[in-house]
């Protein structure tokens, strides 16, 4: 059997485990369109979709502050039921692959994305059979969105990128805190760093240079990523 590789376990736990699943807590019709209010609208925003069981809704507007989502047509039988928020799509690989990867695509074919970025560290064995750990990697990702090329002001990057993805960080790093199966992480161990216009980066002089052709803004997250035998 092929060894299972630490980004094998990622993807089977973000694609079969991680739940974006929300709440419509309550809502109104007002002819044409129809306000939700959701539990957690997470990284909701224009033309992303939600379903309810097989039936897609395209967003029309969004506030992550309040969690207010606003739909087409009377969609108020939604309320007190959940929905399953689309998750944003997944890549991996060094930065020349997932571009060649992602220039092709049309926006909403990748964006939002989750980057999987090349390993950073290398392999650690737990030592002992009492700590359920059997290895341990070292792991950079990426939550991004697409931004115009031009004409955001910071303030606009905050309001309509990061604090959206803020909110799904938080659901994905509370997902995956220990009994979660297969991988576990210590909250205070990630290191989250917000990123307006995503690209290289150094202390003195903020973003030099792009790293995919895309413009970006988003939100990284460095830790160690622990897969426990289960």
């Amino acid at each position: 059997m092929a060894n299972i590789t630490v980004i094998d376990y990622f993807k089977d736990w973000y694609f079969n485990h991680f739940d974006t699943d929300a709440e419509i807590l309550s809502g109104s019709f007002d002819g044409t369109n129809t306000t939700l209010i959701f539990s957690d609208s997470l990284h909701l925003r224009f033309d992303l979709t939600f379903f309810n069981l097989s039936q897609g809704y395209t967003v029309i507007s969004a506030d992550p502050r309040t969690n207010t989502v606003v739909v087409g047509g009377d969609a108020t039988d939604l309320i007190g039921t959940f929905v399953k928020i689309t998750p944003p799509f997944f890549f991996n690989g060094t930065p020349l692959l997932v571009e060649s990867e992602i220039i092709p695509l049309p926006a909403n074919e990748k964006y939002p994305m989750l980057y999987f970025y090349e390993m950073v560290g290398g392999i650690k064995y737990a030592k002992g059979n009492n700590t359920g750990l059997r290895e341990s990697w070292d792991v950079k990702l990426f939550f991004l969105d697409e931004a115009p090329k031009e004409g955001w002001t910071t303030t606009e990057h905050y309001e309509k990128i990061i604090v959206p993805l803020t909110k799904l960080v938080n659901r994905f790093i509370n997902s995956i805190q220990y009994p979660n199966c297969c991988i576990m992480q210590e909250k205070e161990d990630i290191s989250i760093i917000n990123h307006i216009n995503f690209g290289i980066f150094t202390k003195d002089k903020g973003h030099l240079k792009q790293i995919f052709t895309d413009k970006t803004s988003g939100i990284e997250l460095n830790f160690r990523l622990n897969i426990r035998n289960c």
